[in-house]
């Protein structure tokens, strides 16, 4: 009956030790997960600091010339990365057919768009290879064109375009339009809803 006493004395100690070091190793797991999770968290701050001290100094060559030249390098590197993109983003950009509002950033999908569409911003209108324009129609002529491909009318005499307005009311200030008070209008419309109701 020893032999079963001891016999089983010994597995419960080894269940027990069995029991404690799963227990001991699921607390490391979840310790090693807290770490990482913490080193995640550290990666994306670092990630922030930097990018709020690369646009504190970018444009500040004296901040810039007190940095470490390992960090002034590094930002450099950036600035050339950041520069490569926009190359990128207006190469995308053409080949879609498409630009960018540079006051909202909204994507314009009309080539022909002088303004956004959502913010009313005058568009930058896109460089051109050729500088003859048609006398008649006032479209880009393709180059060594005789004929205008747009009104067929021949390429006998070149003008350069009239310059491009800088805002939608200039498009129309020629025309007798009476300028409008928004904030008038919209004082006038709430008065009067408070009336009504």
């Amino acid at each position: 009956m020893a032999t079963f006493n001891d016999i089983r004395k010994a597995l419960s100690a080894t269940g027990q030790e069995v029991v404690q070091k799963t227990r001991e190793s699921a607390e490391i797991s979840r310790l090693r997960g807290e770490l990482e999770q913490n080193g995640k968290k550290l990666q994306a701050l670092f990630q922030s600091i930097g990018e709020e001290c690369f646009h504190a100094f970018q444009n500040d060559a004296g901040a810039m010339a007190a940095l470490p030249a390992q960090t002034a390098a590094r930002m450099r590197d950036v600035q050339k990365i950041y520069e490569a993109n926009n190359s990128i983003c207006l190469q995308i950009q053409r080949l879609r057919g498409t630009r960018k509002c540079p006051k909202c950033g909204t994507e314009i999908q009309q080539s022909g768009a002088k303004f956004c569409n959502q913010c009313g911003a005058l568009l930058e209108v896109p460089a051109a290879p050729s500088s003859q324009f048609c006398m008649f129609c006032g479209k880009q002529l393709e180059e060594n064109s005789r004929f205008c491909v747009f009104c067929g009318k021949p390429v006998a005499g070149l003008a350069e375009p009239s310059p491009a307005p800088d805002t939608a009311s200039d498009l129309f200030s020629d025309l007798d339009i009476p300028d409008f008070d928004v904030d008038a209008i919209l004082h006038s419309q709430a008065a009067t809803e408070r009336q009504e109701g």
